[in-house]
C-alpha cells in the first residue's frame, strides 16, 4: 500500500539526515488501527534503535519519566491527531508506552545531546471549539536552547475549520520553530516572525487541486535556521480530468471517458498515476445518473493506475426538484419558482422575457384569452 511504502521512505530520509524526528499527528488514520497498521508502524519506528546516538532527556513539570529506550538512537517525538482520538488510551500513547516514541499532549520534553538542548512543546488535537482554551490553560513557555511548538489544530488562514479555528494571536510567542499537523498539503509560513512548517501527509488524501503538490518531509537546520523540503522519490502523480456534458446520454458519457483512458500514456509513469475524473453537466431528459456504470470502467483499467470518479451530473428534473424543495423550505417563493422554470424552458427559444410570460399566466383572463395572448407574444418575439 502507498501509505506504508511512503511512510517508510519518509522515515528513512529522517533517519539518514536528522538527529530528532517529529510527527505532528495522524500517524494512523483511526483511533483503532488494524493489526497490519500496527505491524508496519512498529517495524518502521523500531529502526531508530539502529543508530548509536544517546540523549539525555526529561519531561517538564510532569510526573512520568522517560525510559532509556525513549532516548536511545534517534528520538521520535509525536502528538496525536484528530484521527487518533480514543479514550482512555490513544494509539500514540500506546507507542509511547512501548518506548518507540515520545508522546506529548499539553506537555514539553527537553532533549540534550552533544550539540545542546532542544525542547519540544506539543499538544495533540482537541475539538476546535476548545483549542484556544486548552492552549491558554497549558500556556507553554520557551526553555533554554532551541524551542519547537507542535500542534494539530485548525488554524485561521491555513485550514478550513469545522468549528472555531485558532487565531494567530492565540498561539504563544517566543518559540524558534512552529510545526503544524492537521493540514494535508505541505506548506511553509510564518508565526510571530518565526518559521512555520506544515509537513502535510505522505500520501494524497483529497484528490483535489490542492492535492497536486508533491509529498515529502521537511528537514530543519537548527544552527542555520533554514529548512529543506525533500520530495519522496516513489509517489504517484495526481491527474485531475474534468468532463463537461450537456443533454448527454449515459452511453455517450461512458464512451468519452473510456476513450480518454484508452488513449492515456500509462507507459510514461513508473507508478500507475492517481486519476481523478470529475463528470459535470447535465443528462438528457429520461436518463438516470444511477445508470452510469463507473465501477465497470474502473475494473477495465485495473492495474494501470488508481482511478476514482466524482459524478456531479444533474438533469432538468433534478434541478426543478431542488427548486421545489427550496420553495417548500421558504427559500424561494412560488413566483420565483415559476419564473425559473419558465426561463429554463423558453430562455433559449425566444427573446421574450420570462417575466412577461408569467404576467400573462397570472392574469384573471379566461383560459382561451390567456392562450391567445401567449401565442401572439411568442410569435412576436421569436429569436
Amino acid at each position: 500500500m502507498d501509505c506504508f511504502s511512503q511512510a517508510e521512505e519518509a522515515f528513512s530520509i529522517g533517519m539518514s539526515e536528522a538527529d530528532v524526528i517529529l510527527f505532528a499527528g495522524d500517524l494512523f488514520d483511526s483511533g483503532y488501527p488494524k493489526p497490519k497498521s500496527w505491524y508496519v508502524a512498529m517495524g518502521i519506528l523500531s529502526k531508530r534503535f539502529s543508530k548509536d546516538d544517546s540523549w539525555d532527556g526529561e519531561f517538564i513539570s510532569r510526573d512520568r519519566e522517560l525510559s532509556a529506550n525513549h532516548l536511545r538512537g534517534i528520538p521520535v517525538v509525536a502528538i496525536h491527531g484528530n484521527h487518533e482520538i480514543r479514550r482512555p488510551i490513544n494509539p500514540i500513547e500506546a507507542l509511547h508506552k512501548s518506548s518507540l516514541l515520545i508522546n506529548l499532549h499539553g506537555e514539553s520534553v527537553v532533549l540534550e545531546g552533544s550539540d545542546g538542548k532542544l525542547t519540544i512543546h506539543g499538544m495533540g488535537f482537541v475539538p476546535d471549539k476548545y483549542a484556544a482554551k486548552a492552549l491558554s490553560s497549558w500556556s507553554p513557555s520557551p526553555e533554554e536552547g532551541f524551542n519547537v511548538l507542535m500542534l494539530h489544530q485548525s488554524v485561521l488562514g491555513y485550514v478550513y475549520p469545522n468549528e472555531r479555528p485558532l487565531e494567530i494571536g492565540e498561539i504563544p510567542k517566543g518559540f524558534d520553530l512552529y510545526v503544524f499537523g492537521h493540514i494535508h498539503t505541505p506548506n511553509r509560513g510564518e508565526i510571530h516572525g518565526k518559521p512555520l512548517l506544515i509537513p502535510g501527509s505522505t500520501v494524497r488524501t483529497q484528490l483535489s487541486k490542492s492535492d497536486l503538490k508533491e509529498r515529502g518531509i521537511f528537514l530543519f537546520d537548527v544552527e542555520k535556521g533554514v529548512d529543506f523540503f525533500v520530495k519522496l522519490r516513489r509517489q504517484r502523480t495526481l491527474i485531475i480530468k474534468d468532463f463537461h456534458f450537456k443533454d448527454a446520454t449515459v452511453r455517450e458519457i461512458e464512451k468519452e471517458v473510456r476513450e480518454f483512458l484508452n488513449e492515456f500514456p500509462w507507459e510514461n509513469y513508473e507508478l500507475g498515476p492517481l486519476i481523478r475524473i470529475r463528470i459535470l453537466g447535465e443528462l438528457k431528459d429520461g436518463e438516470r445518473k444511477s445508470d452510469l456504470d463507473l465501477k465497470a470502467i474502473s475494473e477495465e483499467f485495473k492495474g494501470k493506475g488508481i482511478i476514482s470518479f466524482s459524478n456531479r451530473l444533474t438533469s432538468k428534473f433534478m434541478r426543478r426538484l431542488g427548486r421545489i424543495r427550496m420553495a417548500r423550505r421558504g427559500f424561494l417563493s412560488v413566483k420565483e419558482l415559476a419564473l425559473s422554470i419558465i426561463e429554463e424552458e423558453f430562455g433559449e427559444m425566444h427573446s421574450i422575457s420570462p417575466r412577461e410570460i408569467f404576467q400573462v399566466l397570472e392574469s384573471d383572463l379566461p383560459d382561451e384569452d390567456v392562450l391567445e395572448r401567449l401565442r401572439r407574444l411568442l410569435l412576436d418575439n421569436r429569436s
